[in-house]
């Protein structure tokens, strides 16, 4: 397969969003990544290997910052499904014996729950932020590899003078 049509299949990536975290611990969209915008900054372009090799360390430290950010906004998100989660598992056992009714089984609760609105718009929320955090991930990982490839390429560069990236 040529590189262009694995290049052209990338830039079609779904795009994701990049949240922040607000001062009071909410998170908000913050930028949108696509595919098209990623692809020419992971590529190594031979005719200026000096340019990439300069900006590399800077683009694996902006891509480190946002993997940490995605991981700290997928936390919120998964505490604040969870404190609703358990909030809703201690409302449901008190109205049950306030009732006088038989404590409902954990299955039961859970049923009831996963039937919630709040529920699928929570769980969601914590998908769409353990996707982000895994798509920084790799593009973090993608960065870090292009660095590797950029010093193998300077130092033959320098060791032959010759090219190494052509086949």
């Amino acid at each position: 397969m040529a590189l262009d049509v694995i290049v052209a299949r990338l830039q079609n990536i779904q795009p994701f969003n990049i949240y922040a975290v607000n001062p009071d611990g909410s998170v908000v969209p913050w930028y949108e990544v696509t595919g098209a915008q990623l692809i020419p900054d992971l590529i190594v372009q031979e005719s200026n290997l000096l340019e990439q090799v300069q900006i590399i360390s800077a683009r694996v430290m902006h891509w480190g910052r946002l993997v940490a950010q995605a991981k700290r906004v997928w936390q919120i998100e998964e505490r604040i499904y969870r404190r609703w989660r358990d909030k809703f598992f201690l409302d449901a056992i008190k109205v049950s014996e306030s009732d006088g009714k038989k404590k409902p089984t954990d299955k039961q609760i859970e049923a009831e729950y996963r039937n919630s609105p709040e529920y699928v718009v929570l769980y969601s929320n914590t998908e769409r932020a353990e996707e982000a955090y895994n798509a920084c991930l790799a593009v973090l990982d993608g960065f870090k590899m292009k660095k590797e490839a950029l010093r193998i390429a300077a130092y033959r560069r320098q060791e032959d003078g010759a090219s190494i990236l052509s086949l």
